[in-house]
């Protein structure tokens, strides 16, 4: 908050959905799931397919795997796009809110053909948000976790190593 003073606060939470949001056919349950998070449908759909397949026992095909891990994707860079644009306008740099929503729009609307291009801009607008120094004074150091414990993934990922057990090294 860099110095202001935060009378007061209030967060909110999808842990711990009550239950009876979740009752019903099992017909309508992955949208039902879905519905839980708007910035994460695909995310809740996916897990709620996962569930329903696990409980029958049917078992998937790879490249339905692929597909799904795609679109996962695709949603947290979305998401994070997401983030960078609201971090944007809340420090006042409107180039930055202004692009990184361009950015999260066109991905959401893109091709698989078109995402190559898309993360191309996306990597030129990280290198400038490298390079403001303002950013760069205020977020040095932010976010590195010295000892992650054997962490992987995303949260050695998110802590500044660049191991993610997602890509095979």
């Amino acid at each position: 908050l860099d110095g202001d003073t935060v009378a007061e606060a209030e967060a909110a939470s999808l842990v711990g959905a009550r239950a009876e949001d979740l009752n019903g056919p099992v017909e309508s349950f992955v949208e039902r799931l879905a519905g839980l998070d708007p910035l994460a449908p695909v995310s809740y759909r996916l897990l709620a397919l996962r569930a329903i397949e696990s409980a029958a026992g049917v078992g998937v095909d790879e490249g339905v795997v692929f597909a799904r891990v795609g679109a996962l994707e695709r949603e947290r860079a979305a998401r994070h796009l997401n983030w960078l644009a609201s971090f944007g306008y809340l420090i006042g740099y409107s180039w930055l809110a202004r692009r990184a929503e361009d950015l999260q729009l066109a991905l959401l609307k893109a091709s698989a053909e078109e995402i190559a291009d898309i993360r191309t801009d996306v990597r030129k607008l990280a290198r400038r948000v490298e390079r403001t120094l303002l950013l760069r004074r205020k977020l040095a150091g932010v976010g590195n976790v010295p000892d992650l414990n054997g962490a992987t993934g995303p949260v050695a990922r998110a802590g500044g190593r660049r191991t993610d057990a997602r890509v095979k090294e």
